[in-house]
């Protein structure tokens, strides 16, 4: 459910390049979708995954108005595989 929700927030933010936030500079674009994969780790017997996982997958539209970002997005059109940082806020409730 966490997952879930967590999926439903990510569309319409802002995806940027770097952890300094200078706008225009370092956005890259926005998400306009996210989803919930059902995913198998590469190696099974590697401690860093369950055998199966979930895993959030962004589609992300790239602006055109920063040449930095038109250049990540050649990047990945090469074949490059990129990661994503994000915060999360964790909200407790009391049972």
């Amino acid at each position: 459910e966490a997952l879930g929700d967590m999926a439903r927030g990510f569309t319409g933010l802002t995806i940027f390049l770097n952890h300094a936030y200078k706008v225009p500079g370092d956005i890259f674009g926005q998400v306009v979708r996210c989803a919930l994969v059902e995913r198998r780790a590469p190696d099974h017997d590697h401690e860093a995954f369950p055998p199966d996982f979930l895993d959030l997958d962004l589609a992300i539209r790239v602006t055109n108005h920063n040449p930095a970002a038109d250049q990540v997005y050649g990047m990945v059109k090469d074949g490059f595989q990129l990661g994503v940082s994000v915060g999360v806020l964790v909200h407790l409730h009391p049972c």
